[in-house]
């Protein structure tokens, strides 16, 4: 209090994982960790951090300078970016020739591009269609479906086989969905709805 400091501590490890500080100490830490252009974006959640950029004109310098700032301030931070886990996704919708995108280097390492990824438990494809993720979505839910034979098979009350179904099957069904079922293809939505049925 006042003119009175504590001693300083060093700690070599972050704050334990459900620790109730935690997120506020992930804000704290990550408070500066912006975006430094406007046609750049940097999106924080947990330990994932996304760099999102808008190339125009073939000028691709301010996203790679996003991904450069991104790779100086962690290294002043003393935080380690995952090269194996860091994916580059481009979404291109321009109908003229086909371009050609320069890599990203981090660690004097060239960033993996693909042509889809999960993130948040959403899987993102290029073209943006969300094909890829129902269907991961769909087969996920018959592997629950499964169980649910299962108990119905042991006679139990339907009161409890509605509450497993619930718990296991929509939850899974429902996972982010006002992220992609409004675009998703009428083909997508039968698939859906048969695990449903």
């Amino acid at each position: 209090m006042g003119r009175h400091v504590s001693a300083s501590l060093i700690l070599s490890t972050g704050a334990p994982q459900g620790c109730a500080l935690s997120p506020l100490l992930y804000s704290l830490y990550m408070y500066d960790c912006v975006a430094s252009t406007n046609c750049t974006t940097i999106i924080k959640f947990a330990d994932d951090t996304v760099v999102v950029g808008l190339i125009s004109d073939n000028n691709e310098t301010a996203y790679l300078e996003e991904i450069s700032n991104l790779e100086n301030w962690c290294q002043r931070n003393n935080l380690l970016l995952n090269i194996s886990k860091t994916k580059e996704l481009i979404v291109d919708f321009s109908t003229k020739q086909q371009r050609n995108y320069q890599t990203p280097v981090i660690n004097e390492r060239a960033v993996e591009r693909v042509d889809s990824f999960r993130y948040l438990g959403v899987h993102i494809t290029q073209d943006l269609s969300w094909s890829c993720h129902i269907n991961t979505v769909v087969k996920k839910a018959l592997q629950s479906l499964y169980h649910l034979r299962r108990l119905r098979d042991f006679t139990l009350p339907s009161k409890v086989l509605r509450n497993f179904y619930s718990c296991t099957i929509e939850s899974i069904l429902m996972g982010n969905i006002t992220t992609w079922f409004r675009n998703s293809t009428m083909q997508d939505r039968r698939a859906l709805q048969k695990v449903v049925r």
